[in-house]
């Protein structure tokens, strides 16, 4: 299964930018490089949410605070670290989310969304049916080829056995 994670960060309720970050692409917070959340309070970057094979892994810093929504459970972040018992592991999985103020103006909010297939190949019936059709289309493709090798009736001959059988 794969997920994604939709992004929102505010300063003091406005929006300042929304994304969508694709399947197995980390989120990193920080001031260097190219991160999916830029910024200048964080001495260096923070892969946020790490991919996993069943979701998202957390990791926090110190600077940050707010509540994650795991599971249908609620948990409190503080410096970096959670106040409340959590299940293990904690991984996030479709329709988790949570909300981390930096300071107090810059809010981070995301929500992780499962990903479906827009399209299924063929279903196995479907290709049963498939490979039904298949044959049949070669066994009238090789009756055509064995027709094809003999020369055509004549119109003469043709009319003779018409009225032969009249």
């Amino acid at each position: 299964m794969s997920f994604s994670v939709q992004i929102e960060v505010l300063r003091q309720g406005v929006s300042l930018l929304s994304k969508t970050v694709s399947p197995g692409k980390c989120v990193t917070v920080g001031p260097k490089g190219n991160p999916t959340v830029p910024s200048a309070l964080l001495e260096q970057n923070l892969n946020l949410l790490e991919p996993t094979k069943g979701g998202y892994l957390i990791h926090l810093d110190a600077a940050m605070h707010g509540i994650l929504q795991v599971g249908g459970r609620r948990l409190r972040v503080g410096e970096g670290l959670l106040h409340d018992p959590r299940p293990e592991p904690l991984v996030f999985a479709d329709q988790d989310r949570g909300s981390l103020q930096l300071d107090q103006g810059l809010t981070i909010r995301f929500i992780i969304h499962r990903q479906r297939r827009a399209f299924v190949w063929i279903p196995l019936p479907d290709r049963r049916f498939a490979a039904a059709m298949a044959a049949t289309a070669v066994m009238i493709f090789s009756a055509a080829m064995v027709v094809a090798q003999f020369p055509p009736l004549e119109k003469q001959k043709v009319e003779e056995r018409r009225q032969k059988y009249i």
